[in-house]
């Protein structure tokens, strides 16, 4: 009897030690990395798909007295759903005062021409604090960007019950005398897709200390996460294909040089696959460390 309670229970290791969202092999991990330029293949194997990321855009600015209270629901949706959500903090000249770092005396100008364009692509912002999820036109809103703060929740757990359609696999290689940043990105497309698919690839940063308007009052060290510092690719995407196929595996490599003023511990790297004809639903998103 007790040997097959260990043989039960080393076959358990194995199994958890080969789950589909586990990290990359490092061998797996290297020969991506090691691609020299932009490719694409087909792959029938393994058609599992990834467990459902979301991609959630929280539309904000340094002197928006609630914006605070916006940024702590993103925080509770992560604890909720831990590797599941790309957070993306975006800040636009659309956004009046409520942006502009002149008002308070900030250090850094959060934002920017990309920030401007995705705000301008999703219909428009009405207020901030405001968000997205996966760019999805969410069940009684009016808008695919939502200020009904109560109600993010609520959408974010409808959106993980999604099943994704897309694996994603993205890694990424910095040398810090050069402050390169190579990145690999792999695109599985696990479904027949009758409409055009294109992805996106940006960099945030988190923890950047600088002021916020919070309540009443000017909070001078506020620790500032996931803000959109600028999107690699064209801001609405670029193709995939026009009509990928079942097994289609796309592998785009970027090399880009991290800002001085950046501190290249705190940047990510998000990339999402979407639609961009009448509609920019996410299919899937992901997100790593830049390292």
């Amino acid at each position: 009897m007790m040997k097959w309670t260990i043989c039960i229970f080393l076959l358990g290791i194995l199994f958890l030690s080969c789950k589909k969202d586990d990290p990359i092999p490092p061998a797996e991990e290297a020969e991506l990395i090691d691609q020299k330029s932009d490719s694409s293949y087909n792959d029938q194997g393994n058609l599992s798909p990834q467990t459902k990321v979301l991609l959630m855009q929280e539309f904000t600015g340094v002197y928006c007295y609630t914006c605070p209270l916006a940024h702590g629901i993103t925080a509770d949706v992560i604890s909720a759903y831990p590797n599941r959500v790309v957070a993306m903090n975006i800040h636009s000249h659309f956004f009046s005062i409520y942006g502009d770092p002149n008002v308070m005396g900030n250090l850094y100008d959060f934002r920017t021409e990309d920030g401007d364009t995705i705000v301008s692509m999703l219909g428009g912002v009405l207020s901030v604090p405001s968000a997205a999820f996966d760019m999805t036109k969410m069940t009684g809103e009016p808008d695919i960007t939502s200020n009904s703060r109560p109600n993010w929740m609520g959408y974010v757990s409808t959106q993980m019950n999604l099943t994704p359609d897309v694996n994603i696999e993205i890694v990424s290689r910095f040398t810090p005398s050069s402050r390169n940043l190579k990145i690999v990105a792999k695109y599985h497309i696990l479904n027949d897709q009758s409409e055009p698919l294109y992805y996106s690839l940006g960099l945030v940063e988190n923890n950047i200390v600088d002021k916020q308007f919070v309540d009443t009052v000017v909070v001078d060290d506020y620790h500032h996460m996931h803000i959109l510092r600028d999107m690699i690719t064209d801001p609405k995407g670029e193709s995939l294909d026009a009509a990928p196929n079942k097994g289609e595996v796309f592998v785009k490599v970027y090399n880009y040089t991290l800002p001085t003023d950046w501190n290249e511990n705190e940047v990510d790297i998000v990339t999402y696959v979407h639609e961009r004809t009448s509609k920019w639903n996410v299919h899937q998103a992901a997100m790593v460390k830049a390292q």
